[in-house]
């Protein structure tokens, strides 16, 4: 749901004459599928003060020429590190669906960065240089929000939005849990066994498989021969 507002507002000192003004108000939701859809760029030679007030609605208007019809950009945060400015980005589609922009802003930097007056040092940044998650996982970067609300001001422009953080996160292998899938999960918790065999936990990370007759194997997924066997089933010359 996105609500835009316009409220009139008016001041005085009780000395000089009142001062009115016009401030447009606009609410958007955000849910995991914004979040999931996030795309994160960083700006260099610039400060959120001095985006939000000289180029923020020509990166708007730039990125919305290359969308798809019917689809509206968003700046959901804009974050300062160190002599860095950091954009969390997403596209909202004409069906409410959110997409990412990282395609769009890879495939038109150039332009972009000449509409909007902005010089992009990462087109799509990636905080797992260095995040192995101990050789039992994949890392990610993900966006994730906090309860905490962050404030941006300027002159004409000021942008409030939950916590958002962009980390790195370990996608495990089902044998191990935890930040950097560093911990054994419960040996039969994946339910190893095919084919119905019987997982039996050995200590926190082994097991044994119990087949049955028809399957072999140390997760009972090789057929047994049953013509191989000494028992030889087929009577009188069968085979």
């Amino acid at each position: 749901m996105r609500q835009d507002l316009e409220v009139a507002v008016a001041g005085s000192d009780g000395i000089h004459n009142a001062v009115n003004s016009t401030v447009r108000v606009k609410v958007s939701n955000m849910n995991n599928g914004t979040l999931d859809a996030t795309t994160v760029i960083r700006l260099s030679g610039v400060s959120a003060a001095s985006f939000l007030e000289k180029r923020y609605n020509s990166l708007i208007n730039s990125l919305e020429s290359k969308l798809p019809s019917g689809s509206s950009a968003r700046v959901l945060a804009v974050q300062e590190t160190g002599d860095y400015l950091d954009l969390f980005l997403t596209s909202r589609n004409s069906d409410l669906t959110y997409s990412p922009v990282s395609s769009t802003i890879l495939r038109e930097k150039s332009a972009i960065e000449s509409q909007a007056n902005i010089k992009i040092a990462d087109p799509d940044l990636d905080v797992c240089a260095g995040e192995t998650c101990s050789g039992n996982g994949v890392c990610e970067s993900r966006v994730r929000a906090y309860e905490q609300l962050d404030f941006r001001t300027s002159a004409s422009l000021i942008l409030t939005s939950s916590s958002l953080r962009l980390e790195p996160v370990c996608d495990c292998v089902d044998e191990f849990i935890g930040r950097d899938c560093s911990e054994p999960a419960a040996a039969c918790i994946s339910s190893p066994c095919l084919n119905r065999g019987v997982c039996v936990p050995i200590g926190e990370s082994q097991f044994d498989c119990m087949c049955t007759d028809q399957w072999t194997g140390g997760r009972c997924d090789t057929d047994v021969n049953e013509c191989s066997g000494p028992l030889q089933p087929c009577l009188n010359g069968g085979r």
